[in-house]
C-alpha cells in the first residue's frame, strides 16, 4: 500500500530569538514615516524662501490696532494734535570724547540749544523756551472729545476754563528739575539754607487750602 504525504502550515508562536514574529512592535513602519524627515525639511525650506522673497510692501507693513500707533497717535493722546504728528530721522549727539590731556567733553550739534552741562544762563533760557506754554486752554468741544461725559469736572469756574498740559511737557519739566537737583549748590543756594537753619523760627503757621491760588498759579503759566 502506497503511503500519501500531506503538508500543512502553521504560524510559529515564537521565533528563534524568543520573540513573536507577529508582535506589532516589530512591524515595519509605513513609507510615509520613513520619509517624514525629508517632508519636514522641505516644508521649512519652502516657508523660509517664501518669507525672504516677499515684496517690500509686505515686509514693511505696520499693523494698526485699536489703541493707535506711534506715527498716527495713540487713542489716549489729545486728538487735535494728532494731524500734526510727523516722523523724522534724527542723529543724536552727546557722545563722550576726550582731549589728549585726558579731559572729557561731549559732542554737541552747534545748530541746537544746549540743555545739559555746567549751569549757565543760556542753558536755563533753553529750558525756559522749551517748557514755555506747557499749559493751554481747550474748548468745550475738545474737552468733551478728550475726557468724555465727565469733562465738566475739569472746567475751572473762575474763568480759566478747560486748562490742560500734554504729558510730554510734564515729563520734560521733571527732567529739568532733576537737572537742577544735580547742581543744587547753584540752583538751591547752600548759604540760604544755612541762614534759615541758624535763625530757626518755631512760630506755628496754620494751613488753609485755597484752590483759587493754585488755579491762579497755573493760569499765570498758560499761554
Amino acid at each position: 500500500m502506497k503511503s500519501i504525504r500531506t503538508w500543512s502550515y502553521k504560524s510559529l508562536r515564537q521565533s528563534d530569538n524568543g520573540t513573536d514574529p507577529t508582535d506589532s512592535t516589530h512591524r515595519e513602519f509605513p513609507i510615509l514615516y520613513m520619509h517624514m524627515g525629508w517632508i519636514m525639511a522641505s516644508l521649512f525650506a519652502f516657508s523660509t524662501a517664501y518669507l525672504l522673497f516677499q515684496p517690500p510692501a509686505v515686509t514693511n507693513y505696520r499693523p494698526t490696532t485699536s489703541v493707535g500707533s506711534f506715527n498716527a497717535g495713540f487713542s489716549t493722546e489729545f486728538g487735535p494734535v494728532k494731524p500734526h504728528i510727523e516722523e523724522e530721522s534724527t542723529m543724536f549727539w552727546g557722545g563722550p570724547r576726550w582731549y589728549d590731556n585726558g579731559t572729557g567733553y561731549h559732542l554737541h550739534n552747534p545748530s541746537e540749544p544746549i540743555y545739559v552741562g555746567t549751569p549757565t544762563p543760556e542753558i536755563d533760557a533753553a529750558w525756559g523756551k522749551l517748557l514755555k506754554g506747557r499749559y493751554f486752554n481747550i474748548t468745550e468741544e475738545e474737552a468733551a472729545m478728550t475726557f468724555g461725559r465727565a469733562h465738566g469736572l475739569y472746567n475751572h469756574p473762575d474763568g480759566v476754563g478747560y486748562l490742560i498740559g500734554l504729558d510730554v511737557f510734564h515729563t520734560l519739566h521733571c527732567v529739568d528739575e532733576l537737572r537742577k537737583a544735580l547742581d543744587r549748590d547753584h540752583y538751591f543756594n547752600k548759604k540760604t539754607k544755612q541762614q534759615l537753619m541758624c535763625h530757626a523760627d518755631l512760630t506755628p503757621i496754620p494751613v488753609i487750602w485755597k484752590w483759587d491760588a493754585v488755579r491762579q498759579f497755573i493760569s499765570s503759566r498758560a499761554t
